[in-house]
């Protein structure tokens, strides 16, 4: 009989450990994949503000909240499901995904918000910089810079609706709006149509920073959080 109990109370203290550690391990990936995350900051374009290594809190659900668009984009199990699936069906998988979508509007991205955001046109990497230019607001000053064709057709920074005729455009500024999944084209009108909101965006050390004078505006669904605090 004292046996039996025993192996009762064995069984029930192990099931309530395992759904212990199941809350714990679903917590933690909601927390990482919605509320909040950590982001390392590589290299120096953001010095004095932030130095290489620094660690940075940031806040995943500030302006919106970003949902994963396959389950490799999923804290953890990603990685498990990267581990255990046949690269083929990886590469097949990663190839067919859509822009990254997000769901509510909470707070508007403010000047001199810091930013942390996948680059244009390298989506795996990620970037922490400083919002300049809002929906709207002339850039024209700063086209000068740079000759990226990703950033030369505008003299404001593109908001949702914003319109630009391809007529203006030269081969290279043409072909970056086609590459880019925020812009549509309209054969009827000859015209791209920004299809959300952009920001433009630098580095605090514009000398040796790559921002939008290189990349172009960084459209909403790219953003992934504002930095909240150094941590350190």
């Amino acid at each position: 009989m004292k046996k039996v109990f025993g192996t009762y109370f064995k069984k029930r203290k192990t099931i309530k450990w395992a759904i212990a550690i199941a809350l714990f391990a679903a917590l933690n990936i909601l927390v990482k994949l919605f509320a909040f995350e950590i982001c390392e900051v590589k290299g120096y374009s953001m010095y004095p503000t932030y130095r290489h290594g620094d660690y940075l809190l940031v806040s995943k659900c500030a302006y919106n909240v970003r949902l994963p668009r396959n389950i490799y984009e999923i804290p953890w199990i990603g990685i498990l499901a990267n581990y255990l699936t046949p690269d083929s069906i990886v590469d097949k998988t990663l190839k067919g995904v859509e822009s990254f979508k997000y769901v509510g509007n909470f707070l508007p991205v403010q000047h001199n918000d810091i930013l942390v955001f996948n680059v244009p046109i390298y989506l795996k990497e990620c970037a922490v910089k400083r919002c300049i230019g809002l929906p709207g607001e002339n850039i024209s000053q700063y086209i000068g810079e740079c000759e990226s064709p990703y950033i030369t057709p505008f003299e404001v920074v593109p908001y949702k609706g914003f319109e630009i005729k391809s007529s203006l455009l030269s081969d290279a500024e043409r072909k970056a709006l086609i590459d880019m999944p925020s812009f549509k084209y309209s054969e009827a009108d000859s015209v791209f149509i920004a299809g959300e909101d952009c920001f433009f965006v630098l580095g605090d050390n514009r000398a040796v920073s790559e921002d939008s004078r290189v990349w172009g505006v960084i459209p909403k669904s790219l953003i992934v959080g504002k930095v909240i605090c150094k941590l350190f």
